[in-house]
C-alpha cells in the first residue's frame, strides 16, 4: 500500500504543477489584453500629449419655467386663461384681498358645454377653511362661488375650464372679485 500510495503522489504533483501554470498563462493574459497594471506613467502622459482634450459633456438645460405668482388683486378680473384645442383646460388663480365676493366668468366658442373644477382657501384669524366645487354648465356663464369664511382677509381661487366636445375651440375663465 505503501508502495502505491508514493508513485500517486508522485504522478499528482506534477498534475499541480501543470493547473498552476495553466492558472499563470491565463492570467497573464488577462493583464496583457486589459492594458496592464497601470504602473506605466509614460506610456499614459505620452498618449495626452499627443491626442486632443475631449471636453466633458455638457449638461442638459432644464426647460422649465419659473412658477408664475398668482395676480393680487381686490375687485375686478383679477386672473384670467385662455386655451384652445380638442378638451383643452384653461386654469385660473387668483390671491383676492378682503373679497365681499367672488366669481367665475366663462366663456367658449363655439358655444358649448364645459366642465368647470374650482377651489377657493380664505384666511382669517390665523384660521384656514377651504372650499371647492364642480359644475357643468353652457357657455357664456357667470356664477358666483360660495365663500367659505364670510370677513376673510385674503382668499386664494384656483379655477380650470374644460371644453367636453370633441372637435376643439376656445375657452376662457376668469376670476372676478368684487
Amino acid at each position: 500500500m505503501k508502495k502505491y500510495v508514493r508513485k500517486l503522489r508522485k504522478k499528482i504533483k506534477p498534475l499541480y504543477a501543470g493547473v498552476a501554470l495553466l492558472l499563470l498563462v491565463v492570467v497573464v493574459l488577462i493583464i496583457v489584453t486589459s492594458g496592464g497594471g497601470g504602473g506605466d506613467k509614460s506610456a499614459s502622459t505620452t498618449t495626452a500629449t499627443t491626442t486632443t482634450k475631449k471636453k466633458p459633456p455638457k449638461k442638459r438645460k432644464k426647460h422649465t419655467k419659473p412658477v408664475k405668482q398668482a395676480p393680487v388683486g381686490t375687485t375686478g378680473v383679477i386672473d384670467e386663461a385662455r386655451r384652445k384645442g380638442d378638451f383643452v383646460v384653461a386654469q385660473a388663480r387668483a390671491t383676492v384681498k378682503s373679497p365681499s365676493r367672488i366669481s367665475l366668468r366663462l366663456s367658449a366658442a363655439p358655444k358649448q358645454t364645459v366642465t368647470v373644477d374650482w377651489q377657493l382657501s380664505c384666511f382669517k384669524n390665523r384660521q384656514v377653511k377651504v372650499g371647492k366645487g364642480k359644475y357643468r354648465v353652457k357657455s357664456p356663464d357667470e356664477r358666483a362661488i360660495s365663500m367659505p369664511i364670510q370677513g376673510a382677509e385674503n382668499c386664494i381661487a384656483t379655477a380650470g375650464a374644460q371644453l367636453t366636445r370633441h372637435g376643439g375651440g376656445r375657452v376662457k375663465i376668469a376670476i372676478v372679485g368684487g
